[in-house]
């Protein structure tokens, strides 16, 4: 804090940070002035000592306690400096650690479970992983993995089945693929399948036995690594301009916790699916109380059907890696995300979008009729074979 000859103000100095100065008055009631100082790497004018009110040229926002330091000024000799690196160095990192601890932990990582025999796809799926089947001319996995990717989220593990190695193999480089059509000069379709393969980084995560969804999600315990996470069934494909993820990202920077993706069903499906209850605490956000894994429609709380979207926080797997057998025998998710209620926030999210379950026949020719409606060529020809129907 260098004191200038002949000039009664003092001034404090972090470099790239606001400076702070302010006259030195003998005896009680000495005031901060609005005054203006310049640091090596910053120049700040501070017209008041309140929160974001400093005009800085690198847009640096001020945090509660930076914003009302409280100085220590100290007069030194006129050849002298007298340097406080350990007490700034203090001041700040204590102060951005507190402000930090307040926001939710970024999520950075998606777990994609895709084990199952596929059995409503019989006898494609003898050959062929069921999550590759396509909506058109692209496969259900790249749907899941394009919706995390446009949520900010590039670390993936996908758990499957031995001998599903195909489902990441389709995300490989496939050089001999992209060389021929290089050579036969279509270099736009090759820049796409180069894309395809630069999309994320993938873990491969095996579940060995079919012991239900919260026993695939436990298998990515230690991918997770106590952070939280996105979770995705990507048989439920939803299309929307802000991907779904994105949606429930969103909703847990501003309640913290988990979140989960749920829609209105009718009543003769509830006793199929996962159903919540809770209460509305902001537009389309609900509290939850409690989840119910395929409820009799006498016993369900609620018509929203949890659909296959999650931001998960790490607290469910203390439930998973008991093992606790729930619906069916198998180990559920819904009794894991149950389990946390109480222990941190938990909310559903009603989504918007439109949305279809591509793990039945029916639900994957719904999303191919949907896909095909964005296409005026596509749209023509499907309204030329209905028009045949009658």
């Amino acid at each position: 804090i260098p004191r200038h000859p002949r000039d009664p103000t003092y001034r404090c100095f972090l470099p790239d940070l606001a400076g702070f100065a302010g006259p030195r008055r003998a005896g009680p009631g000495s005031q901060h002035r609005p005054a203006q100082t310049e640091a090596k790497n910053a120049k700040v004018s501070i017209r008041e000592l309140s929160l974001a009110i400093a005009d800085c040229e690198f847009r640096v926002p001020l945090t509660p306690r930076l914003a009302r330091p409280r100085l220590i000024l100290l007069p030194v000799t006129p050849h002298g400096h007298l340097i406080f690196a350990t007490w700034c160095y203090r001041l700040v990192t204590n102060t951005l650690g507190t402000a930090m601890s307040t926001q939710p932990q970024p999520v950075r990582k998606a777990v994609i479970p895709v084990a199952g025999l596929g059995t409503r796809f019989l006898p494609t799926t003898r050959s062929v992983p069921k999550i590759l089947i396509p909506i058109l001319n692209i496969p259900v996995i790249e749907y899941a993995v394009r919706e995390v990717v446009s949520s900010g989220i590039t670390d993936i593990a996908i758990v499957m089945s031995r001998g599903m190695e195909d489902v990441v193999g389709y995300f490989g480089e496939h050089k001999p693929l992209v060389d021929i059509l290089e050579e036969r000069g279509k270099g736009d379709l090759a820049d796409e399948q180069r894309k395809i393969s630069s999309l994320a980084s993938f873990t491969t995560l095996y579940q060995d036995e079919p012991r239900g969804p919260g026993h695939a999600v436990l298998m990515g315990k230690e991918f997770v690594n106590g952070e939280p996470f996105a979770l995705l069934f990507p048989d439920d494909v939803i299309w929307h301009e802000t991907p779904a993820v994105h949606q429930l990202i969103d909703v847990r920077a501003a309640h913290g916790g988990s979140v989960i993706a749920t829609r209105a069903v009718p009543d003769e499906v509830i006793p199929t699916k996962g159903i919540v209850d809770g209460d509305e605490v902001a537009d389309g956000v609900l509290a939850l109380r409690g989840l119910v894994e395929k409820p009799s429609i006498e016993e369900a709380p609620s018509n929203q059907s949890i659909i296959g979207r999650y931001v998960l926080d790490p607290a469910v797997f203390e439930y998973l890696e008991g093992e606790h057998a729930g619906a069916g025998g198998e180990i559920q998710i819904t009794d894991a995300i149950e389990s946390t209620i109480g222990k941190v926030p938990v909310h559903a999210c009603k989504f918007k979008g439109f949305h279809a379950d591509t793990g039945n026949p029916g639900g994957m020719l719904e999303a191919a009729l949907h896909e095909a409606g964005k296409d005026p060529e596509l749209r023509k020809l499907v309204k030329s074979a209905i028009a045949f129907w009658d």
